[in-house]
């Protein structure tokens, strides 16, 4: 009987600290672009909303050398409120029955 060579003894398996994967460039994405992050300090609260018409207004005159502007100003609508969920996406790897090697689901 011949001897038993390395690749006899050994069985090949996954490793535990290195992996390959294919995403999409960052630069494809353009979520951050529509919508910045915007961080905050605390996991709810209030943000203004401005009336939209009060933006849109042209009221500016024309006013004679050191007297007073007409004035303007703007209101706001109900504020809008936000919740900052925390969010996790855990992957599980089950070893499989066969040979003790490792699917990867």
């Amino acid at each position: 009987m011949p001897q038993p060579t390395g690749a006899d003894l050994h069985i090949d398996t996954y490793l535990s600290n290195l992996g390959i994967a294919y995403m999409n460039e960052p630069s494809s994405y353009i979520a951050t672009q529509v919508f910045p992050v915007v961080l905050v300090n605390k996991q709810s609260d209030y943000y203004p909303i401005y009336q939209k018409d009060y933006w849109f207004r042209d009221e500016a005159e024309k006013r004679a050398v050191l007297t007073e502007s007409k004035g303007g100003g703007y209101e706001l609508e109900d504020p809008g409120t936000y919740y900052a969920h925390e969010l996790i996406k855990l992957a599980h790897v089950k070893p499989s029955l066969n040979n003790g090697k490792v699917h990867l689901n």
